[in-house]
């Protein structure tokens, strides 16, 4: 047996609602469980970036801005646990009036059960009769309130909870996203044996992503719903694609081996109608293999994985 399963039948027999009691706790282990993930995942940034640290220079920046984009996150999860606490709260107001409806029920069986006991017995029970009669009126009374007040706090803290999600899976939306125009200013590509890595000028993109990225968390309103995601190309706009294309060019200049560009591996990134300055640029597609194209910024060439042919190993684990 469990220890989950022991707490649960603990839980079970100190209450008179198992059912209530056991998905109270729940919530509240659903809630450490998130504030675990928290940590968890802003601690594997950091050591990812302490690892850039000894990179390249375009490893040191991107895993750098990477961590700072986790720092959000996580102030993104902590959000959620808070808010999310509500439906909890809630049904522990509902558990504590439920019990004290149970306590006055019990009274009252206890007072009818003397009551029967004293006239067959042939005492008095005038006085017994009348708290009787009280007590009844007053658990029907209650009961009559609990009802609204039940369903009430039952709705209240689902939206609590679902409002908390809703924000939340935006939020982390966003943060994906541009975690995802992070990554593109990591070049691939080839080296010839000795050949090294031209300079990396790419830093004033990744700190425009990062600011971009900023913003878009600050711009988000539960209220005016989910604001769209810039496209790529408005975030990392033509005067960004410095280190891919400086690779590129490089690497043509000395001709070494040619530079094949594969920067993005997934799904087009949602774009925003008013940000499309750029929507010529060619997006992503799947071929017939089921493998994505990847298209390198601002100059449409665009490589199949698979079939790109890439050789050779350079410095900082590239391939």
């Amino acid at each position: 047996m469990t220890f989950q399963a022991v707490r649960r039948g603990v839980t079970s027999m100190t209450s008179h609602d198992s059912a209530l009691s056991v998905s109270i706790q729940e919530e509240k282990d659903s809630l450490e469980a998130w504030k675990k993930l928290e940590k968890e995942q802003a601690e594997a940034a950091k050591y990812l970036a302490k690892w850039g640290q000894k990179e390249e220079a375009d490893i040191q920046d991107v895993t750098e801005k990477l961590f700072h984009l986790n720092e959000k996150l996580s102030e993104i999860f902590a959000s959620f646990v808070e808010r999310s606490g509500g439906l909890r709260s809630n049904l522990k107001e509902i558990r504590r009036t439920e019990e004290e409806l149970f306590a006055s029920k019990k009274r009252m069986k206890e007072l009818e059960e003397k009551v029967r006991s004293g006239a067959k017995a042939g005492k008095p029970v005038g006085t017994m009769e009348l708290e009787l009669k009280r007590i009844e009126q007053d658990i029907l009374e209650r009961e009559a309130v609990f009802t609204c007040e039940k369903r009430e706090k039952l709705q209240q803290g689902i939206y609590m909870k679902s409002d908390a999600l809703i924000e939340m899976s935006q939020k982390v939306q966003i943060i994906a996203t541009y975690a995802r125009y992070l990554a593109d200013q990591i070049p691939q590509g080839s080296l010839a044996p000795g050949q090294q890595l031209p300079p990396y000028t790419g830093t004033p993109v990744t700190s425009r992503i990062f600011s971009d990225a900023c913003k878009a968390l600050r711009d988000y309103s539960t209220n005016s719903g989910f604001p769209a995601l810039p496209s790529r190309n408005a975030t990392v706009s033509s005067s960004s694609s410095s280190f891919n294309e400086t690779f590129k060019e490089a690497l043509e200049r000395n001709e070494m081996i040619p530079f094949e560009a594969l920067t993005r591996h997934g799904p087009p990134l949602p774009d925003a109608g008013s940000l499309n300055d750029d929507a010529n640029l060619p997006q992503p597609t799947l071929t017939a293999a089921g493998m994505p194209h990847a298209t390198f910024p601002h100059t449409g060439i665009v490589q199949n994985p698979r079939t790109s042919g890439f050789k050779g190993t350079m410095p900082g684990g590239f391939s």
